[in-house]
């Protein structure tokens, strides 16, 4: 196994020799150089010395495993999360929100997304009965209307392209196991990924590193060798706590945090800088 630095990312030379002892001999992976627009090292106090260590060179070494965020990271999931907010609001007798507000819920699970609706709207600590009616209704709209406004995000497809078949994807999301695969047939993505760890999948979630954990040791490869790619604190908690690398986008639903403040390694602008 080759040489691994303080953060757990490999050295060129290293990730080039690497391969996985359970996936056994597969092509050498080649190492190039992402432009400095694209990626940027990331500067929150606990990860600073890291990223300072790391040549911009060094920021594709090769993983045997990429592990994707869904939400805010794959795709842009909130223009449909808030028409199916809405219709629900509307049904029970609140206003619409709108879409920038809906894209600092997004992210959490549907329950705190109608938790948090309701709070908006002078409801702080709504009936159970009334916040599950809610979340059933909202479940029901939004399978029937999953992906008729949002989609990918830009680079998405060519990303999955280009790592396709070199190594070893999966999705790690919170979302409801049959919502995720609703949305993933409805874009065309299932046949990129190897294994899919909803948020119903295990009985905890992220930021718990179960899903992560699970979904390496679907694919047969060491946390240390996977890369996981998210948009939010939670993802960076998840692969942290796995002993996973960790990536971090610049757009994707943040609640207003900065990207730079997330704690991730690197923060890039599109998936095409891991390829």
């Amino acid at each position: 196994m080759g040489s691994t630095g303080k953060c757990g990312w490999r050295s060129t030379a290293a990730s080039r020799s690497t391969t996985s002892a359970r996936r056994g001999k597969r092509a050498r992976i080649p190492s190039s150089r992402v432009p400095r627009s694209s990626v940027r090292t990331t500067t929150p106090p606990r990860s600073r010395r890291c990223a300072r260590r790391l040549p911009d060179s060094d920021v594709r070494p090769g993983y045997d495993a990429y592990l994707f965020d869904l939400d805010g990271t794959l795709v842009d999931t909130a223009p449909d999360i808030m028409a199916g907010l809405n219709v629900t609001l509307t049904e029970y007798g609140h206003g619409a929100v709108d879409e920038a507000r809906t894209r600092d819920w997004v992210g959490r699970g549907v329950g705190p997304l109608i938790r948090l609706a309701l709070r908006h709207h002078g409801q702080p600590e709504p009936p159970p009965d009334v916040t599950d009616g809610m979340i059933e209704r909202f479940r029901d709209y939004y399978a029937r209307h999953i992906a008729d406004r949002g989609g990918p995000y830009p680079g998405v497809r060519e990303a999955l392209d280009g790592l396709h078949g070199r190594a070893a994807l999966g999705v790690v999301t919170n979302k409801p196991g049959r919502l995720t695969g609703l949305l993933l047939d409805a874009l065309d993505l299932s046949g990129y990924f190897g294994v899919v760890v909803a948020g119903d999948t295990l009985p905890v979630a992220k930021p718990a590193p179960d899903p992560a954990l699970h979904a390496c040791e679907t694919l047969g490869v060491e946390a240390r060798r996977a890369l996981f790619v998210g948009d939010s604190t939670t993802d960076v908690a998840c692969a942290r706590a796995a002993g996973c690398d960790v990536v971090c986008v610049s757009y994707g639903y943040r609640a207003g945090a900065r990207p730079e403040d997330l704690g991730a390694d690197r923060i890039v602008d599109s998936l095409t800088a891991l390829i």
